[in-house]
């Protein structure tokens, strides 16, 4: 239903184009062998545009346009200019991190020659009456949509039937959900992949009593590695943060920072799979508890471009650019524009793990 929808907009903003210095419409037939349609599809598009009151029937005269100060938008095959929209939810653009996301798409989009507009997600409840992708952004023809946030059922049901391009910008499980059934393409940072990279780093340096936070969803690959390692379970910890809301938008809890901090007394390493505002305060409140760093306790983190205090407190890290996952999406997006194709499929992210010294292999005696 949404290719047709969008089919019958096709060929009424071609007639709009085509014939605007006409006084009357060639019939039903002759406009079907010229745009290669059925009539009946050329019926429902006459009916589109005289319910938009850019049309008149006449009886036994044919159609005739109303001409107007309205500038139809010509059809994606004729304009010079292709229209890119990033569709993102409000709460994401406080997290510095999305926003050097955001901006690496915006540079690459300019320097395509695209055009790429941010659309807010609507509320769930707005979300849920829109009949199609046109009411989510009135007056704007996307050639190739990027999904930069988690957004409502109904947007996302919209575009399972959405003939463009479709990317989704991130890791967000119900995009990946969907994605495996449709024609969407999805570039995203592999932080499971990354924080086993760091995990590993620290057993190969001999660490046994390994405290981990993660975000839930990593607590099977730590296990699995544990157990490829002979290590026994009980000697590590896993504190769990819920994701991304808790990370990326709010401040940890004080009691989940103590936590934290009692529960590194015990061990030698401590493993935090992102940096952010929350990172900050974990490796503050350490520095206040006391702990001299590797000395008492080594430290890996996963950072980016705008966690900036890693590299001032020498935190070693594994690093990767949002920026460049930003990039990368609109380069797919222009691919399968210019191509005129759409595909499915994952790109992940490059990092690279930087050593700025908070490592080091554990003390002989581990007890303090």
């Amino acid at each position: 239903m949404g290719f047709k929808k969008f089919l019958y907009g096709e060929i009424a903003n071609r007639i709009t184009l085509d014939y605007r210095n006409s006084d009357r419409l060639p019939g039903e037939r002759a406009l079907a062998e010229r745009y290669h349609c059925t009539r009946t599809t050329v019926r429902t598009a006459l009916e589109e545009l005289q319910t938009a009151g850019k049309l008149r029937k006449l009886p036994r005269s044919g159609n005739r346009l109303l001409h107007t100060s309205f500038q139809p938008e010509p059809p994606v095959s004729l304009r010079k200019t292709r229209h890119i929209l990033l569709i993102v939810d409000s709460n994401c653009i406080q997290d510095p991190g999305f926003m050097d996301m955001v901006a690496g798409a915006l540079e690459c989009a300019e320097k395509s020659g695209m055009l790429l507009t941010l659309k807010m997600v609507p509320p769930p409840q707005e979300s849920d009456r829109l009949g199609s992708l046109d009411e989510l952004h009135p007056g704007i023809a996307a050639d190739g949509y990027v999904i930069a946030s988690p957004v409502p059922a109904k947007i996302l049901h919209l575009l399972q039937y959405c003939p463009q391009p479709c990317v989704f910008m991130g890791d967000y499980p119900e995009s990946l959900r969907l994605m495996s059934k449709t024609h969407f393409y999805h570039c995203y940072l592999h932080e499971n992949e990354k924080y086993e990279t760091g995990l590993r780093r620290l057993l190969d340096l001999g660490h046994r009593r390994i405290l981990t936070v993660e975000m839930q969803k990593q607590r099977p690959m730590i296990e699995k590695l544990y157990a490829e390692y002979g290590l026994d379970p009980k000697n590590c910890t896993n504190i769990s943060i819920p994701f991304p809301v808790e990370i990326a938008f709010r401040s940890i809890s004080r009691e989940k920072l103590e936590e934290i901090v009692d529960a590194a007394r015990r061990h030698t390493a401590l493993v935090v799979p992102f940096g952010n505002r929350f990172g900050f305060e974990i490796y503050h409140r350490l520095l206040c508890a006391g702990f001299r760093i590797p000395d008492d306790l080594s430290v890996i983190y996963s950072s980016g471009k705008t966690d900036h205090f890693v590299p001032i407190y020498r935190i070693s890290t594994l690093y990767s650019s949002a920026w460049d996952e930003g990039a990368a999406c609109i380069r797919e997006v222009v691919h399968q524009i210019q191509n005129g194709e759409t595909r499915s499929g994952t790109r992940y992210t490059e990092y690279q793990f930087l050593d700025y010294g908070s490592l080091a292999p554990p003390k002989k005696t581990e007890s303090r």
